[in-house]
């Protein structure tokens, strides 16, 4: 349990310091405390098969709709 704290106070960190956070595949719930750690001048990019669900409980500077994996891929081709 402590371990998993320590954990969650990281990515916490990480989420309040990040220029940039790519969020894949998931969406703004109560496991990413609804994107309230993410600080507001951090741009963000979120990955969603359901377009619906882009931007839910947190704005997103870029919403991209379509399966992760799909566009991970041509995410790397044009890199």
């Amino acid at each position: 349990m402590i371990m998993k704290c320590r954990f969650q106070q990281r990515v916490l960190e990480f989420f309040r310091r990040a220029d940039v956070v790519l969020v894949v595949g998931t969406r703004f719930n109560w496991m990413m405390t609804f994107g309230k750690q993410i600080a507001e001048e951090s741009k963000v990019i979120q990955i969603d098969i359901h377009g619906a669900k882009l931007g839910h409980n947190r704005s997103v500077d870029v919403g991209i709709e379509g399966d992760a994996k799909i566009v991970l891929q041509q995410m790397i081709d044009r890199v």
